[in-house]
């Protein structure tokens, strides 16, 4: 068991917990940061004393949703280039 200090995150998120050999995942929707408990008994537990085993290391992954703005600059882009491309097959 312990303790993760996840205060500078907020919204969505991945979080992975790395024990002995094996992992796990966990979803977190609309996070406002803070301190965070978690344990890795769900993610390796030690057949002798069915205890967690020691943390190896946690790892955050997060997500952007590009603006509309940004998607709509991008589709024009790609409209455009396959306008040319079509265009030079029709003349060469």
């Amino acid at each position: 068991m312990g303790i993760g200090d996840l205060s500078g995150l907020s919204g969505n998120f991945v979080l992975a917990l790395k024990s002995a050999k094996n992992f796990s995942l966990y979803w977190f929707e609309g996070y406002s940061g803070g301190k965070l408990a978690y344990n890795t008994l769900g993610t390796s537990t030690n057949t002798n004393t069915n205890l967690g085993q020691g943390l190896s290391h946690w790892t955050v992954y997060t997500f952007r949703v590009p603006e509309p703005g940004t998607m709509l600059l991008l589709g024009t882009g790609l409209l455009g280039m396959a306008m040319i491309r079509r265009r030079e097959d029709i003349v060469v």
